[in-house]
């Protein structure tokens, strides 16, 4: 007579170790039931005792979008800018960057986003988004360390004598996704700009013209213009840098592609 497929399963579950019936994440030996739940490196206690891989946070996160939040303590780079962005105001002199999470794949550790700008409480009408690619590292119990970038991006920067459009090259963007990805700390970016475009962003280094703020950083803040990468002949680029700051997540935002600039806007 056949045996039964609950008898076959049965005898094939006693002939496996403990270990092999745990749940994925789980450290084999220790028992896992509603009052203890072990979990490996790399995996955190769900609801339900379940062990998770924070890597599942950012598959679960697929749709989630995300604004970031830099005050002017936290520009590092280059000398006055902090100043500045507190004399224009954080809106007007930094755009307020805002990302959507459009795919991720787990066995690369690699993910992609729609880059663009937040504004009055809505995406920016006027600036053109950007499609990025980064990676992620799923290990620690802290969080998950993630990257984005470099990549060459434009945007338009707005305040109340400011209208201008600027590159900013080598535009990185990293962090560590931290609450099950509801939230980000220890925010980084870095890009350089081109101080033609940027040189009247300047509360405390007043110029004309980039030439002329570049000679002011290097006569008063020994800190010399560099060679822009797409003009290696012109030391006109200054780099930025901004650090530990946060990013938040926003309900029902869903970044939508726009693949130009409004010409009104400039």
């Amino acid at each position: 007579m056949p045996m039964r497929k609950s008898g076959f399963l049965a005898v094939l579950f006693a002939l496996l170790p403990p270990s092999a019936l745990l749940p994925a994440g789980c450290v084999p030996s220790v028992p896992l039931d509603d009052a203890n739940c072990p979990c490996l490196d790399n995996y955190y206690c769900a609801e339900g005792n379940v062990c998770k891989s924070h890597a599942d946070d950012i598959a679960g996160s697929i749709g989630k979008s995300y604004v970031i939040h830099i005050g002017t303590e936290q520009w590092t780079e280059p000398p006055g800018f902090a100043e500045s962005v507190e004399e224009n105001g954080e809106d007007g002199v930094a755009p307020v960057f805002a990302f959507t999470i459009q795919a991720a794949d787990l066995s690369s550790k690699t993910f992609s986003v729609l880059l663009g700008t937040w504004r009055d409480g809505v995406q920016d009408p006027c600036n053109r988004t950007y499609l990025m690619s980064g990676t992620f590292d799923p290990r620690g119990d802290d969080g998950i360390a993630f990257q984005l970038g470099p990549k060459d991006i434009q945007s338009i920067i707005f305040g109340p004598t400011i209208n201008t459009l600027a590159t900013f090259y080598g535009f990185t963007l990293s962090g560590r996704f931290v609450d099950r990805a509801q939230g980000v700390d220890g925010g980084a970016l870095q890009f350089v700009g081109k101080a033609s475009e940027i040189y009247n962003l300047f509360y405390l280094a007043p110029s004309t013209s980039g030439q002329e703020l570049c000679d002011l950083f290097a006569a008063y803040a020994q800190y010399p213009c560099q060679a822009c990468p797409s003009e290696q002949d012109a030391p006109l680029c200054l780099p930025f840098e901004a650090v530990n700051f946060s990013f938040s997540v926003v309900p029902g935002l869903a970044l939508r592609g726009v693949g130009d600039f409004n010409a009104e806007c400039i």
